[in-house]
């Protein structure tokens, strides 16, 4: 096949996530895409803070993983308070620095052409960087004294929604579940059975 119709110069393929390595779901789905695009003649790289690619083909960068020392002391001071240290901001910004320098130096030593981040921004740690999810519960809809309750996944069957359903109605609390994305290439049985359940 000559992918220079949908590629064009492209050769080099970066993956960007916060863990390669192992069996889990990302680590997995990044093994079939890096199978798919070698098949077709690209040359894959890895970036993450874990990796068990080859050395030759990686890029470590030890604070994109999210149990590092600094990202997890982090993550306490900013989802087990109500307000925010100026100090831990610094901090934020400090390590998104290193992480771009890193993300840059990654792009020049293999000479990428593509970059694929896998999950590197859905994982729920994340802090949000701006103002964009400011307005996330009028916009759902959800009143400052429910909870919100997000399910980050597609309405299919093998997600378990059901499940989720039911632990929002044991809580015994004001609260709303938000699906974060629509069925729909695998139909909508399953969709309608959730709304009847």
């Amino acid at each position: 096949m000559d992918n220079t119709k949908y590629f064009g110069t492209v050769k080099n393929v970066g993956f960007v996530s916060t863990r390669l390595a192992g069996t889990d779901g990302v680590s997995l789905e990044t093994a079939k895409w890096e199978r798919i695009f070698e098949q077709e003649g690209f040359n894959c790289f890895y970036f993450a803070g874990e990796l068990d690619r080859p050395a030759e083909q990686s890029y470590l960068a030890a604070e994109a993983h999210f149990t590092h020392p600094e990202i997890d002391e982090i993550q306490s001071k900013v989802f087990d308070v109500s307000v925010r240290q100026r100090s831990t901001t610094e901090k934020i910004h400090q390590l998104a620095r290193k992480l771009k320098d890193d993300l840059y130096n990654f792009i020049e030593k293999f000479d990428l052409d593509l970059i694929i981040p896998q999950n590197a921004l859905t994982i729920p740690m994340n802090i949000p960087p701006d103002d964009y999810t400011s307005d996330v519960r009028q916009a759902f809809g959800i009143q400052d004294d429910e909870l919100f309750i997000l399910q980050p996944t597609r309405v299919v069957a093998r997600k378990g929604i059901e499940m989720a359903i039911e632990l929002v109605s044991r809580l015994g609390k004001k609260a709303k579940l938000v699906i974060s994305h629509a069925s729909g290439d695998e139909g909508y049985d399953y969709q309608n059975r959730l709304k009847e359940y």
